[in-house]
């Protein structure tokens, strides 16, 4: 299974709504939010920082469909560079009309 779906999967089970992955030189951290709160962090390799950031380089938008519960989402992808390093926010947006799985 790929990571992107992977990482939804997770955050549709956590019952999150953002995403947060910082990425630093050496080091990178994933932030799971629930209206602006962080409930969870994982901490990331920073291989597998460098492989979620190229495959969503280029991704602005996209729905997801979680299989158990039916649910669909809309994923709205965001860049920032800061000085504490990169910064990839992923949100997500519950709706209710059929999805096409991006991935």
């Amino acid at each position: 299974m790929e990571l992107m779906q992977l990482l939804l999967e997770e955050a549709v089970e956590a019952d999150t709504d953002q995403l947060v992955l910082i990425r630093r030189s050496q080091s990178a951290s994933l932030y799971f939010l629930t209206e602006g709160e962080v409930k969870r962090t994982v901490p990331f390799q920073s291989e597998l920082a460098q492989q979620l950031f190229e495959k969503l380089q280029d991704i602005q938008s996209c729905n997801y469909h979680e299989s158990k519960t039916g649910r669909n989402f809309y994923l709205e992808c965001r860049f920032m560079r800061q000085e504490m390093g990169e910064c990839l926010l992923l949100v997500l947006h519950q709706i209710n009309k059929p999805a096409i799985v991006a991935w």
